[in-house]
């Protein structure tokens, strides 16, 4: 289900162009939100494949080095209940959201969580504490400096005003794998506006599974972006 009053949101915002430092492509980010118990859609079976590697866990990533983290292939139910997507590097299961990892873009793939009234309506303050995924092998991850005077915002994928429904996922969602590069206008306009659709929405149905995919034409290995 795609919510058209966000389709206008985000086109006259966009007006179709959306410049992705990091891959030095285009990036649209479009995100979907779909009424759980409610699908009007036809959904074929998830297809899941096994070489992915799964880190679940619901405080801070690991050590550091990537190899810690368990692997499977049905990870994050809660937050992924028909199934994600097999082609991201790395999928990432936090309490509050999950992400599919793309080491070559730095950034997510996607990014999916369940939400209902009780978490979406908690005010929580913001931690901003950005900072790198350590659960990420090193030579996949995005740094501080990836993003340091590049003119370009850190943007969340899944919201913090949205996922950070405590302290402890409020952080959780500046992890720079839930980031992807947004110019200022749009990450504080026309997709702001979007998340708050979203919250909206999520209080007039009482819950509302959320994906947010990213497309990034010719990808390859990202630039520094400064």
């Amino acid at each position: 289900l795609y919510s058209s009053a966000a389709s206008d949101v985000y086109k006259r915002q966009m007006k179709g162009s959306f410049t992705n430092p990091l891959s030095n492509g285009a990036l649209i980010a479009v995100l979907i939100a779909l009424l759980a118990g409610s699908l009007s859609a036809c959904v074929g079976d998830p297809v899941v494949e096994d070489e992915e590697t799964v880190v679940d866990g619901g405080g801070d990533p690991g050590d550091g080095n990537g190899d810690d983290a368990p692997s499977g292939s049905n990870e994050c139910p809660e937050h992924n209940p028909l199934g994600s997507s097999s082609n991201s590097d790395q999928i990432l299961c936090w309490d509050n959201y999950s992400v599919g990892y793309n080491y070559v873009t730095l950034q997510p793939d996607w990014a999916s969580y369940m939400l209902d009234k009780d978490l979406v309506n908690r005010v929580i303050e913001r931690t901003d504490d950005f900072r790198e995924d350590t659960s990420i092998p090193e030579a996949g991850r995005s740094t501080l400096d990836s993003y340091r005077n590049s003119g370009y915002d850190r943007g969340h994928i899944a919201p913090a005003a949205t996922v950070g429904y405590d302290e402890n996922t409020m952080s959780l969602s500046f992890l720079l794998s839930n980031m992807s590069p947004q110019k200022p206008a749009f990450n504080r306009g026309g997709w702001a506006e979007l998340e708050s659709l979203v919250r909206d929405c999520v209080n007039d149905t009482g819950t509302l599974l959320v994906l947010s995919l990213i497309h990034i034409s010719e990808p390859t290995r990202p630039l520094y972006i400064s």
